[in-house]
């Protein structure tokens, strides 16, 4: 079960790493370059805002809808799930009392129980797929526009 653990934590980072290249790519296919260099990580930051730092009850009602589009959230919940879910056994503990002992116990405090991986995995993987396909349709217009300028002069 450790190697299923290991290969889905894997899995989800490359996924996020897919991802985060698509909006990297994106952003330097439809902004200038020196505000590209700056919108792609602002874009990073907000979205792992929405994904490390707070929890969905906790969350104020205007920003649900950004907690539940961040690819960061999705991976974060992914990998932390790969890790202490799919019905894990109890860590080993010396001390008296471990609170933590039982991988559920930390699921649960933070709030990650109902978790679908196979569809949080599409998720992360359609959203950067997605990114792709608006990045290549972005440069194929820019080109286009170019050569119908040319033809014009």
């Amino acid at each position: 079960m450790d190697l299923t653990r290991f290969a889905l934590f894997v899995l989800f980072n490359m996924a996020i790493t897919y991802t985060a290249q698509s909006t990297g790519f994106l952003a330097g296919a439809t902004c200038p370059i020196t505000i590209a260099v700056f919108i792609a990580p602002v874009i990073s930051v907000f979205l792992s805002a929405f994904g490390f730092s707070n929890k969905y009850a906790d969350m104020p009602v205007i920003f649900k809808p950004l907690y539940n589009i961040s690819y960061f959230r999705s991976t974060f919940h992914g990998s932390f799930h790969s890790i202490y879910g799919l019905n894990r056994a109890d860590l080993p503990c010396d001390d008296f009392y471990c609170h933590f002992r039982r991988p559920v116990k930390f699921l649960r405090e933070m709030g990650f129980e109902q978790y679908d991986m196979l569809a949080n995995f599409f998720w992360i993987v359609s959203f950067g797929s997605i990114l792709y396909a608006i990045t290549v349709l972005s440069v194929w217009f820019k080109l286009n526009k170019r050569g119908q300028q040319k033809e014009l002069n």
